[in-house]
């Protein structure tokens, strides 16, 4: 609940980005890697000067890249940052569109978004900018190792010292065989930040604990349900006032327990602690004598049911998502479930 929704969604679109580097640029440095080494062997065999040439420049564009990184990054931060930014944007207020139609803020949102998405494709340019500089700069080194490799190998070729204008035309022949695969991991380095970008992002969803689930799940003692609260103490995050300190609660089976209050006092944050979704910072929940926290979460939530204020419809009809908990209960059970819910 900390992380708009749409902020998630961005995130897991991070996949996608994964996918297409470890299917397709992965494959590519698997097989040019292999065929540059080759390459270089077979320079050296020709003329390690003119091959200490195209080691230097593989060296300069080494050292660009490393340079490069950090720019590079920062620029992909603030592009994901930003159109994680728009796509909650948009999740937001679709979702709540008809508030925005109610209140007439159309013109608002309109206008916010168009900042927003402004902000975005200038972030996008600005990365494509870094990047097509870089390719350009490769390119040219690129051009430098042909020119330099044809000047020095004339001069060797004039000094009459075993080293022919045919090898030289060979050599020649291999650097460019060399500058393809070469300028092919120019490009895959700008792959794999983006990449590591969505590694990192989706990390941070994945890096959360799990909810402890028990694949068979049991209650031990066969209780009725007692649920006691002792002496609970909750806040939202240490920067929030703490909604609850000492609070001591007991709900008995088969009794109406009626808890009243103003709005925002917290009664819905207590149905949360109930069913797990948060913990509280001290103290700790019971039920039928055991501490909730040495439940899986399927047991607890087996056991009782809490209906929040707001209820959301999922896709489908009014009965797909009655019976979505339990697929396989018959159409009288959903009756008999309606009529004691008075749907």
């Amino acid at each position: 609940e900390q992380r708009p929704t749409g902020t998630l969604v961005a995130r897991l679109h991070g996949v996608e980005t994964i996918r297409e580097f470890v299917s397709g640029a992965a494959v590519t440095l698997v097989l040019d890697l292999p065929f540059l080494l080759i390459f270089l062997a077979v320079m050296f065999a020709y003329s390690w000067q003119l091959s200490l040439i195209a080691i230097g420049l593989l060296a300069c564009i080494a050292a660009m890249s490393a340079l490069m990184v950090p720019v590079f990054r920062e620029k992909l931060n603030r592009q994901f940052m930003l159109g994680a930014r728009n796509q909650a944007f948009l999740t937001e207020y679709v979702a709540g569109m008809a508030t925005v139609k109610s209140l007439q803020m159309e013109p608002h949102v309109e206008q916010k978004y168009g900042d927003y998405l402004a902000q975005y494709l200038a972030a996008g340019f600005g990365t494509k900018q870094i990047g097509n500089t870089y390719n350009v700069v490769a390119n040219g080194i690129e051009q430098v190792m042909t020119l330099a490799i044809l000047i020095v190998g004339a001069l060797l070729v004039m000094q009459n010292d075993g080293f022919t204008v045919g090898m030289l035309v060979a050599f020649q022949m291999f650097a460019g065989r060399m500058s393809q695969p070469m300028l092919r991991l120019v490009g895959l380095w700008q792959e794999f930040q983006q990449a590591n970008i969505a590694v990192k992002r989706l990390g941070d969803i994945l890096d959360i604990p799990q909810e402890p689930h028990a694949l068979v799940p049991s209650r031990e003692g066969g209780g009725k349900g007692r649920i006691e609260l002792i002496d609970v103490a909750f806040r939202y995050s240490e920067h929030h006032p703490w909604l609850y300190r000492n609070l001591n609660l007991r709900f008995k089976p088969g009794h109406l327990t009626v808890l009243m209050g103003p709005s925002g006092c917290g009664k819905s944050t207590l149905a949360k602690l109930l069913v797990g979704f948060y913990q509280p910072q001290e103290g700790h929940i019971e039920m039928d004598g055991r501490d909730i926290r040495h439940l899986a979460a399927n047991e607890l939530r087996q056991t009782f049911g809490v209906v929040p204020q707001e209820t959301i419809l999922f896709s489908g009809t009014l009965y797909d998502n009655l019976v979505m908990a339990h697929p396989h209960a018959s159409f009288d059970d959903v009756i008999q479930a309606c009529k004691a819910a008075e749907i």
